[in-house]
């Protein structure tokens, strides 16, 4: 009996304990990563704790939906070995592109305000800008059957030129 009582314990540990070691094992980084996991949101979304710097290009889009006012789209694309820190489910290519969530603020932190108004205005198409930057408040997640990554900008050490662009891909939804 006390047998029997020992392997119950260890197959109810196991049951428990699995859920929680399967969300991490799907997670993975191609490098040691500051990003530490903290848990599923509502629905897929992961988010992690930490902060990570980062260097990459910045394009900030104007975006506007419906009759709501122009707003400010930003999205880094990490270099390589940026996107190397970025947390990714396992069967995923490492992460391209990452959503800047404090887009306002962070435009601030990277282009002038009259660039942003020029976006903003569409006088200009979009702009980007070559930068090494501090992110924090990391998140991943499913919408219309594409994967997301999700950030908040916090600082940038060094910036590059900016430049306008041609119009590029403006994320109309879903």
């Amino acid at each position: 009996m006390r047998f029997s009582g020992v392997i119950s314990l260890i197959i109810v540990s196991l049951l428990v304990a699995t859920p929680c070691l399967s969300q991490a094992s799907f997670i993975v980084t191609d490098k040691a990563s500051p990003l530490k996991l903290i848990g599923r949101g509502d629905g897929p979304d992961v988010g992690f704790k930490g902060s990570v710097q980062l260097s990459g290009r910045f394009v900030a889009l104007r975006q506007q939906y419906n009759e709501q006012a122009p707003y400010l789209d930003l999205i880094f694309y990490p270099d390589d070995k940026s996107a190397r820190l970025l947390p990714r489910y396992r069967s995923d290519e490492p992460v391209k592109e990452l959503m800047i969530s404090n887009s306002k603020k962070a435009g601030l932190m990277l282009f002038d305000v009259d660039m942003i108004e020029k976006i903003l205005n569409q006088e200009l198409p979009s702009a980007t800008v070559a930068a090494t930057a501090t992110i924090r408040n990391y998140r991943m997640g499913v919408s219309c059957d594409q994967r997301w990554y999700l950030a908040d900008l916090v600082s940038t050490s060094s910036r590059q030129q900016v430049a306008s662009l041609p119009q590029e891909n403006t994320r109309a939804g879903c």
